[in-house]
Order: structure tokens, then sequence, then C-alpha cells
């Protein structure tokens, strides 16, 4: 299991087995989206960078190969941009909502649903990754 899968599983289940305050498990929750959003834009665009490098470098031989791989890689490329921006608008609901949240704190179960919520980006983001061959932190 990847580095970035464990940090979000870490962060979503927190609040099931911490006994403290629910606003440190959803502010820590929103932070780890945010930086997975970081993550998933670094990782894309530094595949981004190779893909274009190795089109380029055929295009030099291999016109019509060279837009085939072109032609394959931008569809994979906005489908993992979009998961990138879902961790990045997610996250950024999350700290906006947090007032509201943090008001209504008594129900926990508010909290709970927008960390569940988060988690669930986090997962969705790393299988697209996945599927396009990409992982964060690491091998």
């Amino acid at each position: 299991m990847s580095l970035f899968k464990r940090v979000v599983i870490f962060f979503a289940l927190l609040p099931l087995a911490a006994c403290g305050d629910i606003m440190s498990s959803y502010y820590k929750s929103v932070s780890t989206t945010a930086v997975a959003a970081v993550a998933c834009r670094d990782v894309l665009s530094e595949a981004h960078d190779q893909k274009t490098k190795a089109v380029i470098e055929k295009a030099k031989t291999d016109k019509p190969g060279a837009e085939a791989d072109l032609n394959a890689w931008l569809p994979v490329y906005e489908k993992v941009k979009t998961a990138c921006v879902s961790l990045k608008v997610g996250s950024r609901l999350a700290l906006d909502a947090a007032p509201v949240v943090e008001a209504a704190v008594s129900k926990k179960k508010d909290a709970m649903g927008w960390i569940v919520r988060l988690g669930k980006l986090g997962f969705d983001a790393a299988a697209t990754l996945a599927s396009a061959g990409l992982k964060i932190g690491g091998k």
C-alpha cells in the first residue's frame, strides 16, 4: 500500500480511534487532503513533462507514432488532472465549511461526514493515479 493511501486511511480513521477533539481530526483531514492535492499535481506535472518530452523525441523519427502516443496520453492527463483538482476543491470547501461544522460539532456525525468525504476523494484520486500508472510518495 502506498504512503499516500496509508496517510489518507490514517487521518480518515483517526476520529474513530481517538477520543480527542473531533475538530482536530477534521482539520487534520483537511490538511491531509490539501497536501495530497499538491502531491497529486506535482506527480501529474512530472509525468506530463516526461510524456511530452518522449513525444517530442519520437516525433523526430515517427510522427504518426508520436501523434498516437500524444492522443493516448491526453485523456489520461485530463482524467488525473480532474482527480487532482477534486482534491484541491474538496479541501478548500471543507476548510470553508469548518466554522459551520465547528458550530454544529455537538453532532459529531457532521464532522465525520466531511472526514469520510475527504478520505473518499483521496482514495478516488489514488485509484485514478494508479490507473494511469502514477504514484504519489514513491516507487
